[in-house]
């Protein structure tokens, strides 16, 4: 492969992946990945595996991006380059090692590079990443006193950036780890600027994040309906974002739960929900929280007696919390049963929200598509031999998926969007036999998402140029929206 080719497909593949479209952008570099030549140089060689395993990060796949990140180090090391891009690529390695809960092999990598005399005000972006990925890197080792001159060094970069994203993640962090060093005082200050950023940033699902630290803090402080209000505000938000199916999170507000409800006397929920806290938190490879977890576990298991205190658990708050564990529990009994599930529904969920936004979809219609795609097949955890035959008399697991998902409340557009993701646009689909516009178009999107996924999955194991396969083969899938397809090959064309 040429270094002019080599170049285009990397740059063609960067203006994918900042349009969201992952399994584009991934075919694009694993071509340029799998035909890189001895004349391709270096630098270009490098920002290929280090653009792919950023790719595979992001797609919850740390060990298949660790194999890119190592490949480049290596290419730099016999290079004995020192470029900013080596930089990165250990920043990379270090991250990836974090993601896979490998706090002793990240942390030395972290420091070293965090050390580099490489970086300049034109880097300022990687100096501030490396500062915060060293930082976590401290938190996960409970180094909290250097873990805060780290943070605050990521805050001050941040801000240097006016990234307010960022500044505000590095704010949440400052509050926890001043929580653990004792100074609740200054904690409870960091967490509430962090969710004011948040809340000017429209980031709702990360503002979940401030709540549950600041109901853990209220919790430390004494202050236990203060935590209590917290921990329902985080909740609300989780549910309200629940395609996101953030299992760390839903860790943590488990944790603040089973810990008031054990205040209130209640031992059998605070057991319950200490317990999906460690599954959680165990399942996100956070073992440090887990280690936290499961000794608070411990301690309510040998406690002989409990003193109550005067907090009461909301009803909606107590139905809330069982409604989101018990569909993330069917969600993991769905990935057990089918494991390639757990990789495909994440981008199931992106290409449909991508889809639904060309489509003209407002901000509630889109809630509720997350929701339909993330959950669409819960009804497969239940199905038997004779459901599944009932699916080509017009049943199976949409009309079971609706059933389940109606008892626990949720938006009658989302049940319209599981019930009919089967239909095709022919009318040969089931469970109704419903054709063309008639079907609901969340559920149109929905199809066409899983179907474009789907088949990259499959068509991935016959080497880079499955993207465009797959577009090919979707012009004669029986059932597909042909404005829809349209709408997805407009967005891969428009670069």
């Amino acid at each position: 492969m040429s270094q002019v080719k080599a170049e285009r497909l990397l740059e063609k593949g960067i203006a994918h992946f900042k349009k969201g479209l992952l399994l584009a952008a991934r075919d694009c570099w694993e071509s340029a990945a799998q035909n890189i030549e001895p004349q391709t140089s270096i630098g270009t060689s490098c920002r290929i595996h280090n653009a792919l395993g950023t790719l595979l990060l992001e797609m919850r796949r740390p060990k298949e991006a660790m194999r890119h990140f190592l490949i480049s180090d290596q290419l730099q090391h016999n290079a004995e380059t020192t470029s900013h891009e080596r930089v990165a690529t250990r920043y990379n390695i270090a991250l990836a090692h974090l993601r896979m809960g490998e706090v002793r092999e990240a942390l030395p990598i972290a420091r070293q590079v965090a050390t580099y005399n490489e970086f300049d005000s034109v880097n300022l972006p990687l100096l501030a990443a490396v500062q915060l990925v060293t930082a976590l890197c401290l938190m996960n080792n409970e180094d909290w006193e250097q873990a805060a001159v780290w943070m605050q060094k990521a805050l001050n970069s941040y801000r240097t950036l006016d990234d307010k994203l960022y500044e505000a993640i590095s704010l949440h962090n400052l509050g926890i780890i001043t929580m653990e060093m004792g100074d609740l005082s200054r904690s409870g200050f960091l967490l509430e600027a962090a969710l004011d950023i948040l809340g000017s940033v429209q980031e709702a699902s990360l503002a979940a994040y401030a709540r549950t630290e600041l109901g853990r803090l209220r919790y430390r402080q004494g202050q236990f309906s203060s935590a209590l209000h917290q921990g329902s505000a985080a909740l609300r938000i989780l549910w309200d974002n629940m395609g996101l199916m953030d299992r760390a999170e839903v860790g943590r507000l488990c944790r603040l739960f089973g810990s008031i409800f054990a205040l209130t006397g209640d031992r059998a929920a605070a057991l319950g929900y200490l317990q999906r806290a460690t599954t959680y938190l165990a399942q996100s490879q956070l073992w440090l929280e887990w280690t936290h977890a499961t000794h608070e576990l411990d301690a309510i298991i040998k406690q002989r007696g409990t003193q109550q205190a005067r907090v009461v658990v909301a009803q909606d708050d107590k139905e809330m919390l069982k409604y989101l564990t018990t569909l993330m529990g069917l969600m993991d009994t769905l990935e057990s049963l089918y494991p390639e599930l757990a990789h495909s529904t994440g981008l199931v969920v992106k290409y449909a929200l991508l889809l639904g936004q060309e489509a003209g979809m407002d901000e509630k219609r889109l809630t509720c598509l997350s929701y339909a795609a993330r959950l669409r097949d819960v009804g497969l955890t239940s199905e038997s031999e004779a459901a599944t035959k009932a699916e080509m008399q017009g049943g199976g697991h949409p009309v079971m998926s609706e059933r389940i998902l109606a008892m626990f409340g949720v938006p009658k557009e989302t049940l319209l969007m599981v019930r009919h993701h089967h239909e095709k646009y022919s009318g040969s689909g089931f469970p109704d036999g419903l054709k063309g516009k008639s079907i609901p178009l969340g559920a149109r999107v929905i199809f066409l998402a899983e179907q474009y996924v789907m088949g990259v999955e499959r068509e991935s194991a016959n080497g880079p140029g499955y993207h465009e396969r797959v577009m090919r083969n979707l012009q004669n899938v029986d059932g597909i929206d042909p404005y829809l397809l349209k709408s997805l090959d407009t967005l891969h064309n428009e670069i």
